[in-house]
């Protein structure tokens, strides 16, 4: 029933869409602005980008293959799909995406999808981001296939995937230089959090107000699981020149909080893969708080199991999967094996469950491995996948479909 169902829901997927899927959806390679990588070696850069280019088309074409169209009987669509961008120093650069197509290979920075009568009609990759000259594709399309509709282009924020040239490198950094900071060697007074209105003591600069700062936790200023502050502004009210202004305030970036050397001093056990099982409600609650709380209010433990494949027990609204590093969790909690009936609950024992023993695991991104969404059964109970991944891209986490 629920496979009936799924299928009166989809678009149709058409031959000729599948055949350009399969030979325009291969990035063979990529050209990117000098000075979107300056700094760094190009065949590096590439290197790092083209899988992390091609996961996140194939998942976006997975959310657009799984939609219902309505608006395409009416009219010829042409869905905007995949528009990559490469982010340095605040500023953002399109990625050129090199594929083959029929007779030769082509070069375009933004993919779409051609939609009419809730079916899927081909997938074109378009030499620029331009809505206008879209249109006017549309248009030249319709025409040829004497479709008699006016045609739309759609566009969201969705299609817009930012990778941070900067982060593609410094996770490789802080892993190798991390483990030697000596807290006596900071040029600044270790503190828990830095949040905005409260002082800030620098060897160099004085002591100041910090204006604002970047959010790891609940609120701005508090660190992230790593016990680490992306970056904090500061008044030290001492003006200084600057690119032929006079500015105020500093902005001080990776301030780590007296939380890093107490974690990094931690030894935690060996876990591995633990997993979370969650509906529409609780994936968005867990991902804008930052928590995973426990089931109930007065629970004593955080409910996690080292079964995979758990999907539906006990609900069916069970639609997403989040992978947790245990190694790291253990660092800060103490965690052990549990059978149901240990907790009062009478139902038996479970030999995967295992128990955290906090009402709530608090920085829960800092643990998240990624999250896996059954796609069918979302589509089923009616969750508006788009908002959530592009929360899911807003945190920077890791997702795939089942």
């Amino acid at each position: 029933m629920i496979k009936l169902l799924t299928l009166l829901l989809e678009a149709n997927l058409t031959g000729h869409y599948l055949e350009r899927k399969e030979l325009r959806g291969k990035i063979l390679d990529i050209v990117l602005p000098r000075e979107a990588y300056g700094g760094y070696d190009l065949s590096i850069v590439k290197n790092k980008l083209l899988p992390l280019l091609q996961q996140d088309l194939l998942n976006a074409l997975k959310v657009v293959e799984g939609g219902t169209y309505g608006e395409s009987q009416k009219n010829i669509l042409g869905r905007i799909v995949f528009r990559p961008l490469l982010e340095k120093d605040g500023k953002s650069y399109p990625i050129s995406l090199i594929i083959s197509t029929e007779s030769k290979t082509s070069k375009g920075e933004v993919y779409y999808v051609i939609i009419a009568d809730n079916a899927l009609i081909t997938f074109i990759l378009a030499p620029k981001y331009d809505l206008n000259q879209i249109e006017l594709s549309l248009q030249s399309h319709a025409k040829l296939n004497k479709l008699v509709k006016p045609s739309k282009v759609v566009d969201s924020q969705s299609s817009i995937f930012t990778y941070n040239i900067h982060k593609l490198f410094d996770e490789e950094i802080e892993k190798e230089e991390e483990s030697k900071i000596d807290p006596l060697t900071l040029p600044y007074k270790l503190k828990t959090t830095y949040r905005p209105g409260s002082s800030f003591t620098h060897e160099k600069f004085g002591t100041g107000k910090i204006t604002a700062a970047s959010s790891g936790g609940s609120r701005s200023g508090d660190p992230d699981s790593r016990g680490i502050v992306d970056w904090v502004e500061v008044d030290f009210d001492k003006p200084y020149l600057k690119g032929g202004e006079f500015l105020k305030t500093r902005k001080l970036e990776k301030i780590y909080s007296s939380q890093y050397f107490k974690e990094s001093l931690s030894e935690g056990k060996q876990v591995g893969t633990l997993y979370h099982f969650t509906d529409e409600t609780g994936i968005e609650g867990i991902l804008k708080s930052n928590q995973l709380l426990a089931s109930t209010t007065n629970a004593s433990h955080v409910s996690l199991t080292r079964d995979k494949d758990g999907w539906h027990v006990g609900t069916l609204d069970n639609i997403f999967r989040i992978s947790l590093d245990g190694n790291k969790i253990s660092n800060n909690y103490k965690i052990q094996p549990y059978s149901w009936s240990q907790f009062d609950r009478g139902l038996g024992d479970t030999e995967s469950e295992e128990a955290v023993l906090t009402d709530k695991i608090t920085h829960i991104k800092g643990y998240i491995i990624s999250i896996l969404i059954d796609q069918s059964l979302s589509r089923l109970m009616g969750v508006n996948i788009e908002s959530l991944i592009n929360l899911l891209k807003e945190k920077n986490i890791p997702y795939e479909f089942k």
